[in-house]
C-alpha cells in the first residue's frame, strides 16, 4: 500500500499516477480477501452467522469517514 500511496502522491505523469492507483486497488482487494475469508473461518467456529453485520459496519465507518473529510474540509476552507 504505501508504494501505491508514494507513487500517486509523487507522479509526474498520468501513467505513473495509473500505476499508484492499480497498486493501491490491488493491496485493498488483498485485505478485502483476506478480512472476509477470516470472518468465514469464525463464522464456522462459533457457528453463526455475521459476516452481512461485519459488511454493514464497514459501511457506517465509511460514510463517517466521508463526513469527517467533509468536515476538515470545511473547517480547511475558512
Amino acid at each position: 500500500m504505501p508504494v501505491g500511496v508514494t507513487m500517486m502522491g509523487l507522479a509526474p505523469t498520468v501513467w505513473v499516477l495509473t500505476m499508484g492507483l492499480f497498486f493501491v486497488g490491488l493491496v485493498h482487494a488483498g485485505m478485502d480477501i483476506a478480512a472476509n475469508s477470516q470472518a468465514v473461518v469464525i463464522e464456522k467456529l462459533i457457528g453463526k452467522k455475521f459476516l452481512a453485520s461485519l459488511h454493514g459496519a464497514w459501511s457506517i465507518g465509511a460514510f463517517i469517514s466521508a463526513l469527517v473529510g467533509l468536515a476538515g474540509r470545511g473547517l480547511a476552507s475558512k
